[in-house]
């Protein structure tokens, strides 16, 4: 009696389907493209013939142009200095000469009021592209006091720009190229530099959903061969679209294999701006019931226009009828950072990978997105 109850009683298959999907997006609107290249002095030794930075600023660009109908060229330094002229001529007059010419305050530029211009220019349909070695300028004392206010002040200024922007998103890309000319540091002193490897960062800001499109026709990646070494990304938490199914992906009933289910949901995860390590790590992924667990996740083939993510995962054979989040999110920020970081700006030939106050700098910006999910997919599962 008691077998034939359970098995009346208790179904062995379920159902799985989806909630809450987005609305459509802004990936297919065309952005004006705003590029503003820092001209400070501390970039002169960037600038040489046949450098990795001109070639990485020209060919990400030129990807770009297909993607707008609109791209602004500037310099920017203590104020921003539009340049009149096409891309070429821009590239071209990327040299010390060039630098001096078109002005500005060149010999004190403070990061945090450029960072704060360029955020003022990134509008709902605008993607602003930020070049700089992004060296703090240290005052003589008090060094910790100084990198901590900066982090406040690009906080402050991360804030006022997700506020305006809808779903802002933020690619940091750490850039290496050579360098021949004066390194700048503590104190006004300076040190010539020759024939070095020396990192700069290009930013990328603008809303996170033509971010992610403009990644699929102009792939960050590709600057690989130009020196691009590491990159950390920033987004408000979104919903991406997805579809949920078995593991063959041909059905949303599933039986149990084995004692479990196994469910499948195929997302397209490229406005989380993340990069592919980040994607495919387990332990950034949760659901909010801890009997469900994460099984595997692959990149999906590139030839599905839809989605770029597949994960499966575990449901045990007890579940009853309930909805749940699989949520993606980072807790920590990258190793890189504070590797790449320096608190002095000292002792260059030792520490020539190092940016003095690379970490307080990235640390002000993931406080303003801090304690958010980066995406959230919402789904349910019922007994038949």
């Amino acid at each position: 009696m008691l077998i034939l109850f359970f098995t009346s009683g208790c179904s062995h298959k379920i159902e799985v389907y989806e909630l809450d999907q987005p609305p459509c997006d802004l990936s297919d609107c065309k952005p004006t493209i705003k590029v503003f290249m820092e001209n400070s002095g501390s970039m002169d030794g960037y600038m040489a013939e046949g450098s990795k930075l001109k070639d990485a600023v020209f060919s990400y660009i030129t990807d770009l142009m297909s993607l707008s109908d609109t791209i602004e060229l500037n310099y920017i330094n203590s104020k921003i200095i539009p340049f009149k002229g096409t891309t070429k001529q821009y590239i071209k007059a990327l040299n010390p000469g060039s630098f001096k010419e078109y002005g500005g305050d060149r010999s004190n530029s403070d990061l945090s009021n450029m960072l704060d211009s360029v955020f003022m220019h990134t509008l709902d349909s605008t993607i602003c592209i930020f070049v700089s070695d992004c060296i703090l300028d240290l005052p003589g004392t008090d060094a910790s006091k100084f990198f901590n206010n900066c982090k406040i002040s690009i906080k402050e200024s991360v804030a006022k720009a997700k506020n305006r922007v809808h779903n802002l998103g933020i690619e940091i890309l750490k850039m290496e190229s050579e360098f021949n000319g004066n390194y700048y540091y503590q104190n006004g002193c300076v040190e010539k530099l020759s024939d070095m490897t020396r990192p700069y960062y290009i930013w990328i800001i603008g809303n996170s959903k033509i971010l992610a499109s403009i990644n699929n026709r102009a792939s960050i990646s590709s600057l690989k061969k130009y020196g691009l070494s590491e990159m950390v990304s920033f987004v408000c938490e979104f919903n991406p679209s997805f579809t949920i199914s078995n593991v063959a992906g041909a059905s949303k009933i599933i039986t149990p294999r084995n004692g479990d289910y196994f469910v499948t949901i195929k997302a397209n995860l490229g406005e989380s701006l993340q990069p592919e390590d980040v994607l495919l790590k387990k332990d950034n992924y949760s659901f909010f019931n801890p009997s469900l667990s994460i099984k595997s996740i692959q990149r999906v083939a590139k030839n599905d226009p839809k989605y770029t993510h597949c994960i499966t995962f575990r449901v045990p054979e007890s579940i009853n009828n309930m909805e749940d989040n699989l949520i993606l999110s980072v807790s920590n920020l990258p190793e890189w950072i504070s590797v790449t970081n320096d608190f002095t700006g000292r002792h260059i030939r030792t520490n020539h990978l190092k940016t003095t106050g690379i970490q307080y700098i990235i640390e002000g910006v993931n406080e303003a997105f801090k304690k958010q999910a980066i995406a959230s997919l919402k789904f349910g599962i019922k007994r038949i």
